[in-house]
């Protein structure tokens, strides 16, 4: 049990032969949640499409006990429903490939989410997100979801969102940079998007010069699906 912990990273040996727990990875947890946060965004896309009532009735009965749980600060049951909530969406996805990607990522994940947890950090804001995220899925993409995580405020959708004609508006909003997000974009096709993007917020160009390389992602974009 102890060597499989070393090679799962969790523990490490010591010079006199001994284990110790491995020291928390900010990096690590960037890296495992921004991972899953990808995935999880394919099967939720996924999901929409198997959609039923008894889904939905499912799904909502887990939020509602998340946020009871919540208030009733038994944060150990807070955890167990919202690993519901995920293993549900995982289920009505019906996507084994990916779905067995994100279980193998979840010893790693349950780590940092216990300590989460213990020191109450962002719970509110998870049983919110797992709140979004359901009526993402009823509204079936009438409405964007907000999700915070620790690279910023995202909005997700069904389509891929092309936005480079706002470019002059924000920068006389004084933004000083922008992210893009690769999710279910080819890498190839994403660089090409990014050079693009760089070229419009360093020079200027007007409305319709704009509209031109809106057409062009566009273009760029129809090869995606």
């Amino acid at each position: 049990a102890l060597q499989r912990l070393e090679v799962e990273g969790l523990v490490i040996r010591n010079s006199n032969g001994t284990f110790s727990v491995s020291p928390i990875s900010v990096k690590e947890v960037k890296e495992l949640f921004i991972m899953r946060s990808k995935l999880e965004g394919i099967l939720v896309k996924d999901a929409i499409d198997n959609l039923t009532d008894e889904h939905i009735e499912y799904l909502t009965y887990l939020t509602n006990m998340l946020r009871m749980t919540y208030k009733l600060e038994n944060y150990s049951d807070t955890e167990d429903f919202g690993s519901k909530f995920h293993t549900a969406i995982y289920s009505i996805s019906d996507n084994t490939t990916v779905t067995n990607t994100i279980i193998q990522l979840n010893d790693r994940i349950t780590r940092y989410r216990h300590l989460s947890h213990k020191y109450l950090i962002d719970v509110k804001n998870s049983f919110d997100e797992h709140e979004i995220i359901l009526n993402y899925m009823i509204q079936k993409d009438e409405k964007y979801p907000v999700i915070e995580s620790e690279i910023g405020t995202k909005f997700y959708t069904k389509d891929i969102l092309n936005g480079i004609k706002y470019i002059n508006r924000l920068k006389k909003s004084n933004i000083k940079y922008i992210i893009l997000d690769d999710n279910l974009i080819d890498e190839n096709i994403f660089k090409e998007i990014a050079e693009i993007y760089e070229e419009t917020v360093k020079k200027d160009f007007t409305d319709k010069q704009l509209l031109e390389k809106e057409n062009k992602i566009k273009k760029l974009l129809s090869n995606t699906n």
